[in-house]
Order: C-alpha cells, then sequence, then structure tokens
C-alpha cells in the first residue's frame, strides 16, 4: 500500500479509529441543538468516502463519524460515475478534503448484478446498463476467480482509486502537491469491520 501524505494519513486514521469504536459497539450521539447551530455556520469535513447506495452501508455509521466529518458520495457498486467525480471534486477542490476513500462492501447487489449479467448475458432494466459498464472492468479481472463476488469487489475499489485521480481535476492537482490522498477498503456487513485493501 501506498505512503500517503501526512494529512491525508492523519484522515485514514481517524477514519479506521472511527471503524474499530463502531465495532465495539459505542453509539453515535445524535446532534444537538449546538450542534446543529455549528453545522449551520460551517462544516469541515475530513474525507470524501465513495461508497454504495446499499441501504446497510452507511459510512457516517460504520466509521462513528458524526454530521460534518464526512463528504459521501453514494453510487450503484461504488462505481466510477460522473456524480462520483464531481462529489471528488467539490470536497477536494472546494472544501479542501485530504483524503478520498473508496468503500467497497460485502454482498454489494450492484456487483451481483453485474456479475450476472455479463456472465449469463441477462436482460437489464435500461436503467441499469450504466452500472454493469462501470462495474464491468473489476469482473473482467477477477471472473476466473474462485470467489468472483468477493474478489471483484475489493478489486473494484483498487480500479476506482486510480481512475478518480485521473478523471478528477481537484484530486490530480492536491495529489501533485501531497495535499491528499487516496485510500480503499472493503466493509463486512457481518463484522461491521472495515479492512483496506488500497
Amino acid at each position: 500500500m501506498q505512503t500517503l501524505p501526512s494529512p491525508a494519513a492523519e484522515a485514514l486514521e481517524r477514519l479506521l479509529a472511527g471503524n474499530a469504536v463502531a465495532v465495539a459497539g459505542s453509539p453515535l450521539a445524535v446532534p444537538d441543538e449546538a450542534t446543529r447551530a455549528a453545522l449551520a455556520q460551517h462544516q469541515e469535513p475530513f474525507a470524501v468516502i465513495v461508497s454504495c447506495v446499499d441501504s446497510r452501508v452507511v459510512p457516517e455509521l460504520l466509521f462513528h463519524q458524526k454530521p460534518g466529518s464526512l463528504i459521501v458520495a453514494r453510487v450503484p457498486g461504488n462505481g466510477l460515475y460522473d456524480t462520483t467525480v464531481a462529489t471528488v471534486d467539490f470536497a477536494v477542490g472546494e472544501l479542501r478534503v485530504p483524503l478520498v476513500f473508496v468503500l467497497g462492501h460485502s454482498q454489494c447487489g450492484a456487483m451481483q448484478l453485474a456479475l450476472r449479467t455479463i456472465d449469463q448475458r441477462g436482460a437489464m432494466p435500461t436503467g441499469l446498463r450504466g452500472v454493469v459498464r462501470a462495474l464491468a472492468p473489476a469482473i473482467k479481472r477477477t471472473r476466473q476467480e474462485r470467489d468472483a463476488l468477493s474478489t471483484a469487489i475489493a478489486e473494484n475499489v483498487r480500479l476506482v482509486a486510480p481512475a478518480l485521480a485521473r478523471r478528477s481535476l481537484a484530486l490530480r492537482t492536491a495529489l501533485k502537491a501531497n495535499a491528499a490522498g487516496i485510500a480503499g477498503g472493503v466493509y463486512d456487513i457481518a463484522s461491521g469491520s472495515v479492512t483496506r485493501v488500497l
């Protein structure tokens, strides 16, 4: 795994420490009136999470982070879409967020759809073709693996991260200046743990 610049490394440490707290079962406090008033004035997120739309994957909860801490792009299969790039551009370029974290997860329905469709050449609603296109590179690299689903989920994280660096001007600029870094991991829904894969 690559060495991250200091602000990104600190942000990653904060994320992973928060995940350990979440796995231990510590509840996350609901924002009170004073917190909401402070958030109404400004936000200071320290990471942008590229996550799946899956209802079981809630980055703020699984990383045990309060409102105002994370910018989250939730897209099918945590894939690379125009909205993913726009979210990263905004977070890194406008809010100076130092870490982009691509988050895959176990039992990903979007990846299952893509695997099923590519392997069986199945029909699908028109609106889902873009999902399959976005996830196809990971599937094509891993379809012969024993556990194709889990392998494709992790591979997708590894592919999306550098692709974001190529497509997001703000991220590319911040990476060159050592002002930001990219990491990624897979969230296990059953255990609650995030395992870093990038």
